[in-house]
């Protein structure tokens, strides 16, 4: 269990790397970061016109005044923690003279403490909070200095922006996402469906680098939630799943679908920076205050990472529970909401940014008598929030992976550290537990992981031939569901006849391709051909296909050892593949097949032994 310091502006010794999390001063600033580490600070606005809301007399005259004073304070109070990222909530841009204006303040440096000069950020993406609304000019935004940092893509959508970078030295990439949450409190499924997208294009963003930086894979969500942290929203980010039917968010209440709820569900498990009750207590029991209502905290930010060894929840939609199947479903949700997880992601929080100071009581009555209050700095009715994160003191302490020397076309288990090798249990009780209940817990940690292997190889395929111009993408859709099949009968009617993806490649030509991760190499390739040999000469046939002008090519098994090894059909497969994508040179083709054998290789190897 990690232990939390009350401590403020602690020097930081030897022990920090034992696990405790600093509490940065409100009036103080993160420090400067080394490689493999990264700090972030989301901060709300409060843009001028949101400000203005329901006042009168002299809006457009108080609108100017705050662009004038309020908005550059609020840009400087953001700039002075020093953070890698900053995440900015209702932010003015879109015209002109607004981008102009917040380039220039980005970019200038900061002065504190009178001697100690911060930098500016000369990089910055900026969004509308609803892109497809001509004319809407408050949004989001993220700035960071670009002799760190360089970004690699962005993705905006209403209320939300997902941006990947990448750490310049050590190529590491990861992701940061910035929000802004529907405000009223009813609306508990639109917020809910902002963070669903918020997911979705993380799992649609390039995959891990494999590099050598606690970095790589690392996602942190941040921004105006507009909900606490014990919210449906931070519960969907804690535990990868929404309950179906009535939740409560407060006093207010919602209905979710079976459908919504399991559209939801996802693999990651994200943890609040401010994970511990101590901490949120001492650092953050407030972020935002708004003139005629109380404290509360509305901001909030999490972090996980591609590494982590925590099992993906697996909900059952109808049907009943066994009494075994609810223990495991309560002592899931204990486990990783809970104030005491373990973690086992490469990184961790090494401070976070408090928003009160337990010795400036004055702070607090300001605080408690409403923002903004700019005569006493307070340019926002919110308050900036952040976190520095920092490898796990056991990071690179250990061998390294047997994966970072993994050849997938010649090597086996023998190169894998015996360390590394995740065995069965023995069928012997311990605990109280009997044979039986053993072998069923052995039996449902296998079935996990052969879902996680499976997940991971079809989302990489995926993303490789999207990247290269698929469409139509299909993927784990029975056959009498495709719009090429409708009217057929016979074979095509079968519910098990679903292949793991299907797509339109270069020169309108439809591929058929099933991922497995098996032992026997030879025999489960001859099965998944023998089940759709008739595939193409049916499709062939079919009204659609020959309307669209669609050659349809033979079924491709990519299929890989559980210790990452793979056969020569596969790389065979796999660059034909790239050529039907567009590559005209074999010799490109096979290395881009080859580099994708690694990739594939070392995610099942990540994904049998476990993350280094």
């Amino acid at each position: 269990r990690r232990r939390v310091t009350p401590l403020w502006g602690r020097p930081r010794g030897r022990n920090d790397r034992a696990g405790l999390v600093d509490i940065v001063k409100p009036s103080s600033s993160f420090r400067n970061t080394k490689l493999g580490e990264l700090s972030v600070v989301s901060f709300n606005m409060l843009a001028p016109s949101y400000h203005w809301i329901g006042k009168e007399e002299g809006t457009d005259k108080g609108e100017q005044m705050d662009r004038n004073i309020r908005i550059p304070m609020s840009i400087e109070t953001a700039k002075r923690t020093n953070a890698d990222i900053l995440c900015l909530q209702e932010v003015e841009g879109g015209q002109e003279s607004y981008e102009t204006a917040l380039k220039e303040k980005l970019k200038s440096d900061v002065v504190v403490d009178g001697n100690t000069t911060i930098g500016g950020y000369d990089k910055y993406v900026w969004t509308s909070l609803c892109p497809h609304r001509a004319g809407d000019v408050v949004g989001l935004c993220m700035a960071w200095r670009s002799k760190k940092h360089m970004l690699v893509s962005i993705d905006c959508f209403r209320r939300g922006m997902v941006v990947q970078m990448v750490e310049k030295e050590t190529g590491a990439t990861f992701c940061i996402a910035n929000v802004h949450l529907p405000a009223k409190p009813g609306e508990i499924q639109s917020r809910l469906d902002v963070l669903t997208t918020v997911i979705r294009k993380i799992e649609e963003c390039e995959p891990p680098t494999h590099m050598e930086s606690p970095l790589d894979g690392t996602m942190v969500i941040c921004g105006d939630f507009n909900s606490d942290s014990n919210s449906v929203a931070m519960n969907l980010l804690k535990t990868g799943r929404c309950n179906h039917g009535k939740v409560k968010d407060r006093s207010f209440k919602a209905k979710v679908s079976k459908e919504k709820a399991f559209g939801m569900r996802h693999e990651f498990r994200f943890r609040d920076v401010y994970n511990h009750r101590s901490v949120r207590k001492l650092a953050a029991p407030v972020t935002v205050c708004m003139g005629g209502r109380e404290p509360s905290v509305k901001d909030q930010m999490v972090y996980a990472s591609a590494y982590q060894n925590d099992e993906p929840f697996i909900d059952w939609i109808g049907g009943k529970r066994s009494r075994r199947d609810r223990s495991k479903l309560r002592s899931t949700q204990a486990t990783t909401a809970g104030d005491s997880i373990v973690s086992s992601s490469p990184i961790r929080v090494e401070s976070v940014f408090a928003t009160v100071d337990p010795q400036d009581p004055h702070r607090s009555q300001v605080i408690a008598a409403g923002l903004p209050n700019v005569q006493e700095g307070f340019p926002s009715d919110h308050l900036p929030i952040g976190a520095l994160f920092t490898p796990e003191p056991t990071y690179g302490d250990t061998t390294p992976p047997a994966f970072s020397k993994f050849h997938p076309l010649y090597d086996n288990l023998e190169d894998v550290p015996a360390a590394k090798r995740r065995k069965s249990s023995p069928n012997k009780p311990h605990s109280g537990l009997s044979f039986q209940a053993v072998r069923r817990r052995n039996e449902y940690s296998q079935s996990v992981i052969r879902k996680r292997r499976h997940n991971a190889m079809l989302r990489a395929i995926s993303d490789w031939l999207v990247k290269r111009g698929a469409t139509d993408l299909l993927r784990d859709v029975p056959l009498y569901k495709w719009h090429w099949t409708e009217g057929v009968g016979g074979t095509m009617k079968n519910k098990l006849r679903a292949p793991d993806l299907a797509c339109i490649l270069h020169n309108n030509t439809l591929v058929i391709v099933e991922v497995t991760v098996a032992n026997k190499l030879d025999l489960v390739r001859k099965q998944k051909l023998d089940k759709y040999s008739d595939l193409q000469g049916l499709l062939q046939q079919t009204d659609k296909v020959t309307e669209a002008g669609v050659t349809v090519a033979e079924p491709m098994i990519v299929v890989v050892n559980e210790d990452g090894e793979i056969p020569k059909s596969t790389l065979r497969d796999l660059t034909r593949l790239a050529l039907l994508s567009g590559t005209t040179n074999v010799d490109k083709a096979t290395r881009e097949a080859t580099r994708m054998c690694k990739t594939l290789s070392k995610m099942v190897v990540e994904a049998t032994y476990g993350s280094p």
